[in-house]
């Protein structure tokens, strides 16, 4: 497997021949020693500007900064000191290995012997035992109890098995103070099996890294129910935050975690991949075999669980749309882990349900709807304009306040559908300020293209309200820009099959940004955050 330390430091035979001698012949005994970095240009040396700082013209082996001179700058990926491909480092100083997709960022096979080997790998209820066991906590009794207590969270608690558990009518049936549906016929599922669903898809987010380097980026795995009735379906993904091995490096410190998924691309067996990716999500990397050492990505930590400082990171989506005697409204919804103790040796895990991300709900849009709230949204969606106004897909993006989110995002009905709120609302209000805002700053798109945009930032909007949605303006390529589509309410479909919006949109860009990242980290020099910063590398951009 290729390895990449290697590349950093310059091989004997480049070494010997900067010195001004081939391998076989020693300089003579009486002939004066370079010295590199002194000012002075000597025997073996290209160039010398009187430092050892790298990139700057002259390199910190007295060689001309290019690619070839066995020094990383910036825009290499590596630079092992020679012209020749195929060696690990080719002669653009860009890795042999070139970054498979369906291997390095989203492995979801669709052959039936690669799924079996997936699903005995990585069942749910593995997963499950996990997570509680990472934990630390007494409580639940096992996975198979935490599964169930997940689900419980869908009954009311009228109808609920686990007295003691969240419930959807906690709140007065409302979450950060929104309505949502309950019960949920999910609920049926705290009587169920973790294994009564299996593992679709393992997938690496390198975007989501923080700018900061506080975490390097989300591990998921995506789970889902299998039925042969394609109303009833039910799917999930654990989004793990993952750590930053080296946090005082910055994102330096997240390159070890990169390599070891682009490796991924190298290894043409299956099985082999998977022995590292269980590695990788079970017992973490070893510094021996992977370059360093991690602790699981699974581990509850990494799933929404309270750090020192109250924060959270990571989290539980889930895509709900099961038959039962309950209306079967398509949602998406988000859960992050809760421990609670009374004292050390008595905690209890619970799956807590909390307000889904960049969703916020539909009516704010709607300046004629007397919510309190509504105002406030408004104002800060003026202020996200030029956020969503870009016209590469992958760059339109919206930051709000979790204030304004909502505890669901429905796929079906107006309740999430920004467009039809924002029609509901008054022509001279808020649709003139959106128009007005605009025109002063020289966006030539309407208010409705903006509310079209702000949608597909949505779950509900990116899993389906805005599937072929007309954005305003034209692509690259001269087109008219419109969201792509998902695959039906998913983007992951059980069969491991992906919708064309991940295939020929965000896909394609994770790469380029992992590209990226390998290149802006390849010198290795450790590059301490000079502020806080956890805004994902990929900027504003749909981060769900």
């Amino acid at each position: 497997m290729l390895t990449f330390s290697r590349f950093i430091v310059l091989s004997a035979a480049a070494a010997t021949a900067l010195a001004g001698c081939s391998p076989n012949e020693p300089p003579s005994p009486d002939a004066p020693t370079a010295v590199c970095g002194n000012g002075n240009l000597e025997d073996g040396e290209a160039c010398d500007d009187g430092n050892r700082v790298s990139g700057d013209g002259c390199d910190d082996n007295c060689t001309i900064t290019a690619c070839g001179n066995g020094v990383v700058t910036a825009g290499e990926m590596c630079d092992d000191g020679n012209h020749v491909n195929g060696d690990g480092c080719d002669n653009n100083c860009t890795f042999s290995v070139k970054i498979d997709i369906d291997r390095s960022l989203f492995v979801s096979p669709t052959a039936p012997s690669e799924q079996a080997a997936l699903r005995s790998r990585f069942p749910v209820s593995r997963i499950m035992k996990h997570i509680l066991v990472s934990s630390g906590a007494a409580r639940p009794a096992d996975g198979t109890e935490l599964f169930q207590r997940w689900w419980d969270t869908q009954n009311s608690s009228g109808t609920s098995r686990f007295s003691d558990n969240p419930h959807c009518d906690d709140d007065g049936s409302t979450i950060n103070g929104f309505p949502v549906q309950c019960p949920r016929n999910e609920g049926a599922l705290a009587a169920g099996a973790p294994d009564s669903h299996f593992p679709v898809a393992l997938v690496y987010r390198p975007d989501l890294a923080a700018r900061d380097g506080s975490t390097c980026g989300e591990a998921r795995i995506v789970i889902a129910k299998p039925s042969g009735i394609i109303t009833d379906r039910n799917l999930a993904i654990f989004e793990t935050s993952i750590p930053n091995p080296d946090p005082s490096c910055g994102l330096a410190g997240c390159r070890k975690i990169a390599e070891f998924w682009v490796n991924l691309s190298a290894v043409p067996d299956f099985s082999q991949r998977l022995d590292a990716l269980e590695r990788f999500y079970f017992s973490g990397l070893d510094r021996a075999q992977d370059g360093v050492a991690t602790k699981p990505a699974l581990d509850a930590a990494n799933l929404g669980i309270a750090d020192r400082t109250g924060g959270r990171r990571g989290q539980i989506r889930t895509n709900q749309f099961m038959t039962g005697p309950h209306p079967q409204l398509w949602q998406l919804r988000e859960f992050k882990l809760d421990l609670a103790c009374t004292d050390p040796a008595d905690c209890k895990l619970a799956f807590k349900p909390v307000s889904v991300n960049t969703n916020p709900w539909g009516e704010l849009f709607n300046d004629r709807a007397s919510h309190l709230l509504g105002p406030e949204l408004r104002t800060e969606l003026l202020g996200q304009i030029k956020a969503l106004s870009p016209q590469d897909l992958n760059a339109i993006g919206m930051s709000i306040a979790d204030r304004f989110n909502a505890g669901q995002s429905s796929s079906q009905s107006i309740e999430s559908d920004y467009g039809v709120q924002f029609g509901l609302g008054d022509p001279n209000g808020f649709r003139k300020d959106i128009t007005n805002r605009l025109a002063s700053l020289a966006i030539p798109l309407t208010a409705d293209d903006i509310v079209a945009r702000a949608t597909t930032q949505s779950c509900a909007g990116c899993h389906q309200l805005s599937n072929g949605a007309r954005l305003g303006g034209l692509d690259a390529s001269g087109q008219e820009l419109r969201w792509p589509s998902s695959a039906g309410f998913v983007h992951t479909v059980e069969s491991g099959s992906r919708s064309p919006a991940l295939d020929e949109v965000f896909l394609p860009r994770r790469k380029q940004i992992l590209e990226q990242f390998l290149r802006d980290t390849g010198s290795g020099v450790c590059v301490p955050p000079t502020s806080h910063d956890p805004t994902p590398i990929a900027g504003k951009a749909m981060v769900h």
